[in-house]
Formats: structure tokens, C-alpha cells, sequence
């Protein structure tokens, strides 16, 4: 389900205000269809049959919302006035979808799993503590894209690290490069991938040797679409631990 968002104060806008309360009226049933329909503010003149139902001479009332600035007259139509900045533009709700498919993905097959287990939970750029619980605020933990998938980055272990919606948002759809940023530890080859085991935090390390079957940390996905450790690698050994 959609939204759709006016401020708080915009009853008392002195643009509705001008506007009166039909054309009020109208200016919100654009807004809502905007919203609903992702046109980025954009309402075809075809629409307004139905957005001026129950609203008298509905195209007057468009009409005014012109010319106290609400709305703006484009070809074929009008764009809401700021539309965009109040709402997501619809590329933007498609990123987040496809972020949300992605990640929904990453717990069924496992690699949210392997990611967390390598990277524990602390900000793979800033090494804040993050908090798996926290939606919003900014040490919540996210799935990081080093690569962004915008710029063609895989949904991979080797691209995937745990870092904190600060450094997320900071670093956006750039690389850490272009950023300005650097990870704790050098995602070259992935050389070494830390973990936690048991209540010591015990430091593992786990040998970056491919195969034809696996990626460059050894990690594979089996028939199921399942992360696992790929069986040519040898068992998991704590740092400093002879064979």
C-alpha cells in the first residue's frame, strides 16, 4: 500500500489559503493520485474528471491552484508543485523495492547469514557497534553493497558487508573510492574473513582459494540456492591454529 504526504501546516499555507477550500480539495486528491499512480507529480488532463468528482467546476478550481502556485501547467497536464520534494520519485520506489526483493532473497538462501557470521555486527567502514533491531536510526545494521547493484555490484558474499545506516547513507550508490570511505579490512580477493565462535570471539580465518564452483572466498550456493562453504576449502581453523 502507497502513501501520500502533506506537511503539517499546509491548511495554513498561504497559497491554500488563496486557493479556498475546493480547490483544496482537489490539490490533495492530486497529491494522493501522484502518489498512487508514481508520476512524479505529473496529473494528465484526463484525470481530472475523476479527481473533480463532487467538486464544482472542478476545472476552475485547477485553474486556481495555477495561479496561486500550486500547480504548474505543463503539456498535457500539470506537475504538482514540490512534489517530489515531500515523496520518493518513482525511481526511487523501485530501488527500494528492489532492495527489499534482494534482501528478502538474502535471508531465504542464506547469505545474510554468512555475511553476518564474517562480519559480526560491528560497521565494516567505521566499526560502530550497529543494532540489527533499529529501522531508522543511524547505527541500525544494514547489508552493505560495496559495489553498489546500481553500478552492476552482485548480491555476493565478496560484495556484500555489514555496515551501519550512517556510513550507508554517506557512501549512497558510489564506490568506498569515490566516497572518500575504506573498509576495516581490504576486500581484495577477500583474503581474510574474520568470525565469531562461541562466547571467546574467536578469530577464524578462512582461505580465499576458488574453485570452479565456488567465488573467491570460498562460499558457494548448493542446489537449494543455499550459501554454504565450498568442500574443496578445509575446515575453518582459529587464527594461529596448526592443521
Amino acid at each position: 500500500m502507497g502513501w501520500a504526504r502533506v506537511d503539517d501546516n499546509y491548511p495554513d499555507h498561504p497559497k491554500i489559503l488563496a486557493a479556498g477550500p475546493l480547490a483544496e480539495l482537489l490539490d490533495v486528491r492530486g497529491i494522493i493520485y501522484c502518489a498512487r499512480h508514481e508520476t512524479d507529480g505529473f496529473i494528465h488532463t484526463n484525470a481530472l474528471h475523476n479527481l473533480g468528482i463532487g467538486i464544482p467546476a472542478a476545472k476552475r478550481r485547477a485553474a486556481k491552484l495555477v495561479e496561486v502556485g500550486r500547480w504548474e501547467v505543463v503539456d498535457d497536464g500539470w506537475m504538482v508543485h514540490d512534489f517530489l520534494e515531500f515523496h520518493p520519485s518513482k525511481a526511487q520506489k523501485a530501488h527500494d523495492r528492489e532492495i527489499a526483493r534482494l534482501r528478502s532473497e538474502m535471508y531465504r538462501n542464506g547469505l545474510a547469514k554468512a555475511v553476518r557470521d564474517r562480519d559480526g555486527d560491528s560497521c565494516q567502514y567505521c566499526a560502530v557497534e550497529v543494532n540489527w533491531k533499529d529501522r531508522k536510526g543511524k547505527t541500525g545494521a544494514v547489508f552493505e553493497h560495496v559495489i553498489p547493484a546500481s553500478r552492476g555490484g552482485d548480491t555476493t558474499i565478496d560484495n556484500l558487508v555489514v555496515a551501519c545506516r550512517r556510513c550507508n547513507e554517506k557512501k549512497g550508490a558510489r564506490t568506498p573510492e569515490e566516497a572518500g570511505m575504506k573498509l576495516i579490512r581490504s576486500r581484495t580477493d577477500l583474503d581474510l574473513v574474520s568470525r565469531t565462535s562461541g562466547t571467546g570471539r574467536e578469530s577464524l580465518s578462512l582461505s580465499a582459494e576458488s574453485c570452479s564452483r565456488c567465488d573467491s572466498t570460498g562460499w558457494m550456493l548448493d542446489p537449494q540456492g543455499n550459501a554454504t562453504k565450498c568442500d574443496h576449502l578445509p575446515p575453518l581453523r582459529a587464527v594461529g591454529e596448526t592443521a
